[in-house]
């Protein structure tokens, strides 16, 4: 590459990134937030929420005025806006709920629900370290609450101890069989590589599905899932389960994404591209980002694929600013596109310290494998199997490092997607 058309990379790299700060910071709530007390929380603009949610809030914020110490409708409206960052990623309503859990607790110090939305928060911020005491104190002070079992069964996942989540599932299951205990058993079943069958994870999920559910982005959200285990296993399907949740949820952005890797396995990569875009100008967040950045590197358009690295990294550190943790998904994204593989294993190596889950064993497995530390990377390669997941990438890197550990001699099956 010439010097000149360096420096016109360089540049639209400096424009593209300015236009994300102003972008994603409307996601990522880097608008001023000021306020600390109730009327002064309350949001006036939709903002990317669903017409479901934006009504409800409407409604609740409407009521606190008129009953600022109904603990019942603080709570709602807290609920509301923990929906809301799972439909606009706005981290400002963190900072809403903080201030409602503040008004909470000081009506009524002792309300364990308190602590549950305080490890909703822990949760969504990827600090599962924190929220897992937490969560242990809630379910013991209320071991009668079926949802609070499900937020220690979510610490416990993420943090790799899961035949204690598999324990605390079982206690949420016999004290009520519900959606959200359904999606859980679906999840660790798909973890242990139980995919199809009557015991399977895709059927477990089906079950979930069919039960319904009120909120159109949850329904949006599982059928999306079920579109994500059928993606290895059956297209068709796949796709179908796709565009259902585009029918549940119109432009949900996690759906899009993934007619997009459908399209990426059909070999169709303008498709694929409109629906990574679609997804990306709808929810700036990297990883749609890293899906256009892959479709343009196949397509051999070397300058944009950089561009959208570039937003992919950005977009993680300004994430990081925000007060969530993203170690491993920044390292995930550093080592699978090859890039500053030094940093990437310095990340890996934290992220595993932080969540040991099959996935971040498998990420820095694949930053030692990167760096020519192969002896290493199998050690974690054996960690990222513990739990026998078919989980494709997983599988192929586990190949890989056995081969250059010389205990092997097989041909690798490349995974049809760069991604879990």
């Amino acid at each position: 590459m010439n010097p000149l058309n360096i420096k016109l990379m360089l540049k639209r790299m400096a424009i593209v990134a300015i236009l994300l700060l102003v972008v994603v910071g409307t996601f990522f709530g880097w608008k001023n937030y000021q306020g600390n007390t109730i009327h002064e929380i309350f949001i006036t603009e939709q903002s990317g929420l669903s017409d479901t949610t934006w009504s409800s809030i409407q409604v609740l914020q409407k009521t606190l005025l008129e009953k600022p110490e109904e603990l019942r409708i603080i709570f709602a409206l807290a609920q509301q806006y923990l929906q809301g960052v799972r439909e606009n990623a706005d981290s400002t309503l963190y900072d809403r709920v903080d201030v409602l859990l503040d008004k909470a607790e000081n009506l009524e110090p002792d309300n364990t629900d308190i602590d549950f939305l305080r490890v909703q928060i822990l949760l969504s911020k990827h600090e599962f370290a924190e929220a897992l005491p937490l969560a242990k104190k809630i379910v013991a002070l209320r071991p009668d609450a079926d949802i609070y079992y499900g937020s220690l069964v979510d610490a416990q996942i993420e943090l790799g101890m899961y035949e204690e989540a598999e324990e605390s599932l079982q206690t949420m299951v016999d004290i009520k069989p519900s959606p959200a205990a359904f999606t859980r058993i679906s999840y660790l079943r798909e973890l242990n590589g139980l995919l199809e069958g009557e015991d399977g994870a895709i059927k477990m999920m089906e079950d979930t599905i069919l039960s319904g559910s009120n909120i159109p982005e949850n329904l949006a959200w599982n059928l999306s899932e079920l579109g994500r285990l059928w993606l290895n296993l059956d297209l068709q399907k796949a796709d179908i389960s796709y565009q259902k949740a585009q029918q549940a949820y119109p432009d949900f952005p996690y759906g899009l994404e993934g007619l997009g890797k459908v399209e990426v396995i059909r070999g169709n990569l303008e498709k694929a591209l409109e629906h990574f875009q679609k997804a990306f100008d709808i929810l700036p967040l990297p990883q749609f980002a890293i899906k256009i950045s892959e479709v343009y590197a196949k397509q051999g358009n070397t300058d944009k694929a950089q561009l959208y690295q570039k937003l992919a990294e950005v977009g993680y550190e300004s994430i990081k600013t925000k007060g969530s943790n993203v170690n491993l998904e920044l390292a995930e994204f550093l080592t699978f596109q090859g890039l500053k593989l030094d940093q990437a294993l310095t990340l890996a190596k934290t992220a595993y310290e932080e969540r040991p889950s099959i996935f971040s064993a498998d990420v820095l497995a694949w930053a030692h494998y990167q760096n020519k530390q192969v002896a290493e990377a199998a050690v974690y390669s054996s960690k990222a199997l513990r739990t026998n997941s078919k989980n494709a990438l997983i599988l192929y890197h586990a190949c890989e490092i056995s081969k250059a550990n010389g205990k092997s001699r097989s041909t690798c099956q490349q995974p049809l997607l760069n991604s879990y």
